[in-house]
């Protein structure tokens, strides 16, 4: 790289963070606030989504819950960690798309090299070596970056006369969803040719 002769990694580092606080501001003062106004959103599909959540949240109680308190109880704890190291290792290319939005190169390139340890020296991920040589696991997700695409779907809904607004999760964990309604395109208006 040109830049390594000249600035050092700190600098590109604040750099290319102020980079982006800088656009993250100019696109959030594109966007207005009008997710508090929910009179006029209609979700022709809400008996049906709360009929489903409900019967989930019932399946969930009823059988996925004792099903997981029985595999907790019968399953030693070096098999439940091995399964739990798999899965983790399963998951890290979405540890590291995720670090890759968020502009973290160190921590991709990280878990590029624990996933490859914990593959070829882990049997597959069952056993986590790349700890024991000193490269912790980092869970990521797209939570972490989630308030750039904020203003950019308010920018969006705001430019097809669509709304925008913030909804409880379903799953009842803390937070809230996004919930981006956009109007169909009139049939005239479809691109020809």
């Amino acid at each position: 790289m040109f830049f390594s002769k000249k600035f050092s990694p700190q600098v590109i580092r604040k750099t290319a963070l102020m980079a982006t606080v800088v656009c993250s501001m100019a696109l959030t003062g594109c966007a207005s606030n009008n997710m508090h106004d929910t009179a006029e959103i209609a979700d022709p599909f809400e008996d049906f989504n709360r009929l489903t959540f409900d019967m989930n949240n019932a399946l969930d109680e009823a059988i996925m819950e004792p099903i997981a308190r029985g595999y907790r109880y019968v399953t030693p704890e070096f098999v439940r960690n091995s399964v739990r190291n798999a899965l983790r290792n399963l998951k890290s290319p979405v540890n590291i798309a995720n670090q890759v939005l968020q502009g973290d190169v160190e921590g991709a390139a990280g878990d590029v090299t624990r996933m490859m340890v914990n593959t070829t020296f882990g049997i597959g991920g069952l056993f986590d070596v790349a700890a024991s040589a000193g490269i912790p696991y980092e869970k990521e997700d797209f939570g972490h970056h989630s308030g750039l695409g904020l203003a950019i779907a308010r920018t969006i809904a705001e430019a097809h006369e669509g709304t925008m607004r913030a909804a409880d999760r379903p799953d009842g964990e803390p937070g809230a969803c996004l919930v981006l309604t956009l109007p169909l395109a009139p049939e005239d208006d479809s691109p020809t040719g």
